[in-house]
Protein backbone atom coordinates (compact mmCIF):
# COMPACT_ATOMS: atom_id res chain seq x y z
CA UNK A 1 0.00 0.00 0.00
CA UNK A 2 2.84 2.39 0.91
CA UNK A 3 4.56 1.58 -2.36
CA UNK A 4 1.40 2.43 -4.33
CA UNK A 5 1.02 5.74 -2.41
CA UNK A 6 4.67 6.64 -3.16
CA UNK A 7 4.15 5.92 -6.86
CA UNK A 8 1.02 8.12 -6.87
CA UNK A 9 2.92 11.04 -5.26
CA UNK A 10 5.75 10.68 -7.78
CA UNK A 11 3.21 10.61 -10.66
CA UNK A 12 1.46 13.74 -9.30
CA UNK A 13 4.82 15.50 -8.85
CA UNK A 14 5.78 14.76 -12.47
CA UNK A 15 2.39 16.03 -13.66
CA UNK A 16 2.81 19.28 -11.68
CA UNK A 17 6.28 19.82 -13.16
CA UNK A 18 4.94 19.22 -16.65
CA UNK A 19 2.01 21.63 -16.14
CA UNK A 20 4.31 24.34 -14.71
CA UNK A 21 6.70 23.92 -17.67
CA UNK A 22 3.82 24.27 -20.15
CA UNK A 23 2.56 27.41 -18.35
CA UNK A 24 6.02 29.03 -18.40
CA UNK A 25 6.47 28.25 -22.11
CA UNK A 26 3.00 29.63 -22.83
CA UNK A 27 3.76 32.86 -20.95
CA UNK A 28 7.05 33.37 -22.80
CA UNK A 29 5.42 32.68 -26.17
CA UNK A 30 2.51 35.00 -25.34
CA UNK A 31 4.88 37.81 -24.31
CA UNK A 32 6.84 37.66 -27.58
CA UNK A 33 3.72 37.31 -29.69
CA UNK A 34 2.08 40.30 -27.97
CA UNK A 35 5.24 42.39 -28.30
CA UNK A 36 5.53 41.69 -32.04
CA UNK A 37 1.90 42.70 -32.58
CA UNK A 38 2.30 45.93 -30.64
CA UNK A 39 5.41 46.95 -32.60
CA UNK A 40 3.79 46.22 -36.00
CA UNK A 41 0.70 48.22 -35.11
CA UNK A 42 2.52 51.51 -34.53
CA UNK A 43 2.84 54.09 -37.25
CA UNK A 44 3.54 57.77 -37.50
CA UNK A 45 3.49 60.32 -40.28
CA UNK A 46 7.06 61.32 -39.44
CA UNK A 47 9.78 59.40 -37.70
CA UNK A 48 13.17 60.43 -36.40
CA UNK A 49 16.18 58.20 -35.90
CA UNK A 50 19.06 59.34 -33.75
CA UNK A 51 22.10 57.67 -32.27
CA UNK A 52 23.53 59.21 -29.10
CA UNK A 53 25.73 58.19 -26.20
CA UNK A 54 22.74 58.28 -23.83
CA UNK A 55 20.02 60.77 -24.33
CA UNK A 56 16.49 60.91 -23.02
CA UNK A 57 13.77 63.09 -24.44
CA UNK A 58 10.53 63.31 -22.48
CA UNK A 59 11.64 60.21 -20.56
CA UNK A 60 12.29 58.16 -23.72
CA UNK A 61 15.83 56.89 -24.29
CA UNK A 62 16.12 57.50 -28.02
CA UNK A 63 18.89 54.91 -28.36
CA UNK A 64 16.79 52.10 -26.93
CA UNK A 65 13.22 52.97 -27.87
CA UNK A 66 11.66 52.58 -31.29
CA UNK A 67 12.24 55.66 -33.51
CA UNK A 68 8.50 56.24 -33.96
CA UNK A 69 8.17 57.00 -30.23
CA UNK A 70 10.13 60.23 -30.66
CA UNK A 71 8.30 62.80 -32.76
CA UNK A 72 10.07 65.54 -34.75
CA UNK A 73 8.38 68.12 -32.52
CA UNK A 74 10.21 66.67 -29.50
CA UNK A 75 13.56 66.84 -31.29
CA UNK A 76 12.96 70.40 -32.53
CA UNK A 77 15.41 72.71 -30.79
CA UNK A 78 17.56 69.85 -29.47
CA UNK A 79 21.28 70.47 -29.92
CA UNK A 80 22.42 67.42 -31.85
CA UNK A 81 26.09 68.43 -32.09
CA UNK A 82 28.78 66.76 -30.01
CA UNK A 83 27.03 63.61 -28.83
CA UNK A 84 25.30 62.40 -31.97
CA UNK A 85 26.51 60.69 -35.08
CA UNK A 86 23.51 62.01 -36.97
CA UNK A 87 19.76 62.10 -37.33
CA UNK A 88 17.13 61.90 -40.06
CA UNK A 89 13.53 63.05 -40.33
CA UNK A 90 11.65 61.65 -43.32
CA UNK A 91 7.88 62.12 -43.68
CA UNK A 92 5.52 59.64 -45.28
CA UNK A 93 5.06 60.86 -48.87
CA UNK A 94 3.65 60.25 -52.33
CA UNK A 95 5.34 57.64 -54.51
CA UNK A 96 7.63 59.08 -57.19
CA UNK A 97 11.11 59.56 -58.66
CA UNK A 98 12.56 61.27 -55.58
CA UNK A 99 12.30 61.20 -51.80
CA UNK A 100 12.00 64.37 -49.70
CA UNK A 101 14.09 64.50 -46.54
CA UNK A 102 12.74 67.01 -43.99
CA UNK A 103 15.96 67.23 -42.00
CA UNK A 104 19.33 65.48 -41.90
CA UNK A 105 21.97 66.25 -39.28
CA UNK A 106 25.37 64.65 -39.88
CA UNK A 107 28.48 64.89 -37.70
CA UNK A 108 30.58 64.14 -40.79
CA UNK A 109 29.73 64.60 -44.47
CA UNK A 110 28.26 61.46 -46.01
CA UNK A 111 25.47 59.92 -48.01
CA UNK A 112 21.72 59.75 -47.53
CA UNK A 113 20.72 56.46 -49.14
CA UNK A 114 17.17 55.39 -50.00
CA UNK A 115 16.56 51.65 -49.72
CA UNK A 116 13.80 49.16 -50.37
CA UNK A 117 14.88 46.20 -48.27
CA UNK A 118 18.46 45.58 -49.41
CA UNK A 119 18.03 47.30 -52.78
CA UNK A 120 19.46 50.81 -53.07
CA UNK A 121 17.18 53.15 -55.03
CA UNK A 122 19.22 56.33 -54.80
CA UNK A 123 21.85 58.29 -52.86
CA UNK A 124 22.76 61.93 -52.30
CA UNK A 125 25.92 63.51 -50.85
CA UNK A 126 25.21 65.72 -47.82
CA UNK A 127 27.69 68.03 -46.07
CA UNK A 128 28.20 67.75 -42.31
CA UNK A 129 25.85 69.83 -40.23
CA UNK A 130 22.11 70.23 -40.73
CA UNK A 131 20.44 70.20 -44.14
CA UNK A 132 16.68 70.71 -44.42
CA UNK A 133 14.01 70.05 -47.05
CA UNK A 134 15.98 68.40 -49.84
CA UNK A 135 15.34 65.60 -52.32
CA UNK A 136 17.20 62.40 -53.08
CA UNK A 137 16.74 61.51 -56.77
CA UNK A 138 16.08 57.82 -57.40
CA UNK A 139 17.27 55.41 -60.08
CA UNK A 140 13.79 53.85 -60.12
CA UNK A 141 10.59 55.26 -58.61
CA UNK A 142 9.01 54.29 -55.32
CA UNK A 143 5.71 52.41 -55.40
CA UNK A 144 2.47 53.31 -53.59
CA UNK A 145 1.71 51.77 -50.19
CA UNK A 146 5.27 50.53 -49.62
CA UNK A 147 7.68 51.08 -46.73
CA UNK A 148 11.17 52.40 -47.51
CA UNK A 149 14.18 53.46 -45.49
CA UNK A 150 16.43 56.54 -45.67
CA UNK A 151 19.82 55.74 -44.17
CA UNK A 152 23.04 57.64 -43.41
CA UNK A 153 26.18 56.13 -44.97
CA UNK A 154 29.82 57.09 -44.47
CA UNK A 155 32.04 57.94 -47.44
CA UNK A 156 35.31 56.13 -48.21
CA UNK A 157 36.90 59.49 -49.06
CA UNK A 158 36.23 59.79 -52.79
CA UNK A 159 32.77 61.44 -52.62
CA UNK A 160 31.44 58.78 -55.02
CA UNK A 161 28.80 56.45 -53.64
CA UNK A 162 29.84 52.81 -53.71
CA UNK A 163 27.76 50.34 -51.71
CA UNK A 164 30.81 48.07 -51.36
CA UNK A 165 33.10 50.78 -49.90
CA UNK A 166 30.70 53.22 -48.21
CA UNK A 167 29.05 51.77 -45.10
CA UNK A 168 25.83 52.37 -43.21
CA UNK A 169 26.11 54.20 -39.93
CA UNK A 170 23.00 52.31 -38.79
CA UNK A 171 21.02 55.56 -38.56
CA UNK A 172 17.82 55.43 -40.53
CA UNK A 173 14.26 56.65 -40.77
CA UNK A 174 11.51 54.50 -42.25
CA UNK A 175 8.72 56.06 -44.28
CA UNK A 176 5.72 54.92 -46.28
CA UNK A 177 4.50 55.96 -49.70
CA UNK A 178 0.91 56.71 -50.52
Amino acid sequence: MENKKGEEEMYNSKNRSFVITIIVIGLIFGFYLGRSWSVKGKSSTQKVATTTEEQKIDGIDIRKEAPEKVSPEVVKGLDLTGVTVGSLIVPDQSAGNSVTISKATLKESGWIVIKNGVSILGARWVQKGTTENFKVELLRPTVKATEYKAEIYSDSGDKKFDSKEDFSKEIFSSFKTR
